[in-house]
């Protein structure tokens, strides 16, 4: 499956392809790209994934990915943005399986708080203990 990743940086281009493919169990060959790289489709994160769409359908992928950071953004005002976006899009095209996410506060500190997901990605037995990551 060819799909487009949208993020915020090579962080998210090496974490969100894995991710997926355990998700969706299936092998994912990823495009990747940064929210700022979309600098020509102007500001803001609708009209970047607007155009990270159209970037898609132009190369033939089977769909997109973008994930966005909470950082300090009040609420849940980017994944709104996106959501908004995907809906306009599906509005005037046919549609493109996409998937949005917004990390909340971002996908790093996400992963790593989460006990689980750390022994998973790094294969360990069940029983390992995974340190709180705010107190290593």
């Amino acid at each position: 499956m060819r799909l487009l990743f949208v993020g915020d940086g090579k962080r998210d281009a090496a974490m969100t392809p894995p991710l997926v493919e355990t998700i969706v169990g299936a092998r994912v060959a990823p495009e990747t790209i940064e929210w700022p790289r979309l600098h020509r489709a102007g500001q803001g994160y609708d009209r970047k994934l607007l155009f990270a769409l159209h970037r898609a359908r132009e190369q033939g992928l089977d769909g997109l990915v973008a994930t966005v950071d909470r950082d300090r953004s009040p609420g849940r005002d980017r994944l709104r943005s996106l959501d908004a976006a995907r809906k306009e899009d599906r509005q005037a095209r046919p549609p493109l399986p996409t998937a949005i996410g917004c990390a909340d506060p971002h996908a790093k500190a996400w992963l790593l708080d989460d006990p689980r997901a750390v022994r998973d990605a790094l294969r360990l037995e069940a029983s390992t203990p995974v340190p709180n990551a705010r107190k290593v």
